[in-house]
């Protein structure tokens, strides 16, 4: 089961331009328009799985490689956009310094 809610998600994911790789510990999904160089971007990757939430009746869930619940797995396009802003490419407030 987690395999194919991941599986779906990393196409879906890939189709919005980022990198994905399904790997033994998860969903690793890179976005190569963030910059590596400055503290005040986004993070530029994150490996997600997909368990079990308890506190939802055990019902599947996406999580971030933090262990932060990300969306209901059967909610891939909530997925999709909460994926999307965790690796938006961010400007600092200095103007990209």
């Amino acid at each position: 089961m987690a395999y194919t809610h991941l599986a779906a998600l990393g196409a879906r994911l890939g189709a919005r331009g980022l990198e994905v790789e399904l790997t033994v510990r998860g969903l690793r999904v890179i976005n190569p328009q963030v910059p590596e160089c400055c503290p005040r971007t986004a993070l530029a990757e994150d490996t997600i799985t997909c368990r079990r939430r308890p506190d939802d009746h055990g019902m599947p869930w996406f999580w971030t490689v933090r262990g932060e619940p990300i969306a209901p797995a059967d909610r891939g396009g909530d997925a999709v956009v909460a994926t999307l802003g965790n690796l938006a490419h961010r400007h600092s407030p200095e103007g990209g310094r």
